[in-house]
């Protein structure tokens, strides 16, 4: 990923709850004002950095600092605590061996000002602690930099972290950890070991605390899931098969299905959880992507997301759970089937699901077959639709595109479905096929696309169509015009290479006398191969 990408997604995490605080913190610094240290999930390690790089710059050795203005109180050194107030210690213990206290010690540096213990040390009413004022020596080399999108210090005194990726990692590796996230929430009560919101306490009732924190940890799994690396680490998670796990990751990202799905990295990651998911968890998914009918048309037709509902059909297994997705994708067929992308999950539907489940699909292209067999996609879907045909299906299928044979063996595409046709040598498409070519066989050999019928009807046929299509052939006034034709020679080899007994000695008489002046001829040269005339 480039480096400004991996910048963006770490401001992108920083800014939901801190995008102006490095903005503020110093300016009452500047100012003299008795301040708190400004603390939170995302960024306790990182204040530790910019702090001590201040005062490496001699910003203020000895001001003032008063309590933490989140909770209340001095700053515990819990994460949780620093964010969502002093009563979420209780809820937020220090469990499993993961230390949530990851940055303890903090306000105790020997390279920071210390900290009073509250009420105990003496804390006055308004909670601050009074200290000399700050020493600042030399403010002209530092710029802060406090917006919505950027938490940068600049300075001589500072590295640019914007200009220096190993800067970067180091910070990204101080992210809140995946373990880290799931332990807490799993501890937290908010879910239980099944990953399901208590049933004593549902939803919509959580305490304001719990129901942010909720949303923070659904915010977090939403936005590494888009990320490379993120999406990797969530993939893991799935091998590892713990099902509380993958379910709090399910329940993150279950209103975002339909955005991961076309998403470059998310496309990946819901593909691997349709793999590992549950019946019950896969229906979640499908009720969500169904919700607005033409969604999964929609995420179908897009280069990633024809990945991820190819996996989604793959993975179907109940009556209900097919029933959705039929119904979800049959207003689309058309779009589909013409698509780039699209003509992918049609053709895995009729790879994966039952033929009974995909008569939606037989129907719509028997209706629609000279639309679809004259496209550069929907030719080869439908070739396929007449591959996985059984039974009446296959017969109409075959029964509509062999009434319009004529018209579609002139067509670019379409005369690849005719030769398909041909290929099965169904004797009621080859008797309809072979009377509507009858009196057009010279007119077909000289085009490009047809050309290729004919050939292919001198293969497959009977010795009595077969014939027929030859004495057209010979009843030609000027057949060292058909000769010399740069298509309807390779129809003339056709015949020579597909005919025997009289036929045969017809053919090669009509040849000769043309010998002498069409042996020069580029086109000409393989009908007077030996092999050919000898037969």
């Amino acid at each position: 990923m480039p480096f400004d990408d991996e910048r963006r997604f770490l401001e992108l995490v920083y800014q939901r709850h801190y995008s102006n605080l490095l903005d503020s913190w110093l300016q009452a610094r500047r100012s003299g004002a008795p301040v708190a240290y400004p603390t939170g999930f995302y960024l306790q390690q990182n204040w530790k950095d910019v702090l001590n790089g201040l005062n490496d710059l001699q910003l203020g050795s000895n001001d003032g600092l008063g309590q933490n203005s989140h909770h209340g109180g001095v700053y515990d050194g819990n994460p949780v605590t620093a964010l969502y107030g002093a009563s979420a210690a209780e809820a937020f213990p220090q469990q499993g061996g993961v230390d949530l206290n990851w940055n303890v010690g903090f306000l105790n540096s020997p390279r920071l000002p210390v900290m009073n213990g509250g009420a105990e040390a003496g804390m006055p009413a308004n909670g601050c602690v009074p200290q000399s004022q700050p020493q600042i020596r030399n403010l002209r080399n530092v710029e802060a930099f406090g917006c919505e999108d950027s938490l940068i210090i600049q300075g001589k005194g500072l590295p640019s972290v914007g200009d220096n990726r190993r800067e970067f990692q180091r910070e990204h590796k101080k992210l809140p950890r995946l373990d880290d996230w799931l332990h807490v929430m799993r501890r937290s009560s908010v879910v239980n070991v099944d990953g399901v919101h208590s049933p004593r306490r549902p939803c919509s009732q959580l305490s304001p605390l719990k129901h942010d924190y909720l949303l923070d940890f659904e915010w977090y799994i939403y936005n590494i899931a888009k990320d490379q690396h993120g999406c990797r680490i969530l993939q893991r998670k799935f091998d590892e098969g713990k099902p509380h796990e993958v379910d709090m990751i399910v329940n993150a990202i279950i209103n975002h299905v339909g955005e991961l799905m076309v998403n470059p990295f998310g496309n990946y990651l819901m593909q691997k959880l349709l793999e590992v998911c549950t019946e019950e968890q896969r229906m979640k998914i499908l009720i969500v992507l169904t919700k607005d009918p033409a969604e999964l048309i929609r995420i179908s037709l897009n280069t990633h997301g024809t990945r991820a509902v190819q996996k989604l059909i793959e993975t179907l297994k109940t009556p209900p759970q097919i029933a959705l997705v039929i119904s979800a994708l049959q207003p689309g067929f058309l779009d589909l089937i013409k698509d780039l992308n699209g003509n992918h999950v049609v053709q895995r539907c009729l790879q994966s699901l039952a033929p009974e489940d995909n008569k939606f699909i037989f129907d719509a292209a028997a209706e629609h077959c000279v639309d679809i067999a004259t496209h550069r996609h929907g030719c080869c879907v439908l070739q396929r639709c007449i591959g996985h045909a059984t039974g009446e299906h296959q017969a109409k299928l075959v029964a509509e595109i062999s009434a319009n044979g004529l018209f579609l063996a002139q067509d670019a595409f379409g005369n690849y479905v005719v030769q398909y046709i041909l290929d099965l040598k169904s004797p009621s498409a080859t008797a309809t096929l072979a009377s509507q070519f009858k009196g057009h066989y010279v007119n077909l050999s000289t085009q490009k696309f047809s050309s290729n019928v004919v050939e292919k009807c001198l293969k497959v046929f009977g010795e009595e169509y077969r014939a027929q299509i030859i004495v057209e052939l010979l009843s030609v006034s000027r057949f060292d015009q058909l000769l010399q034709d740069p298509y309807a020679n390779y129809v003339i080899q056709s015949a020579l290479g597909n005919s025997k007994g009289s036929l045969h000695a017809a053919l090669v008489e009509a040849i000769h006398p043309h010998a002498a002046i069409l042996r020069t001829s580029p086109y000409c040269k393989r009908i007077f191969s030996r092999t050919l005339l000898r037969k």
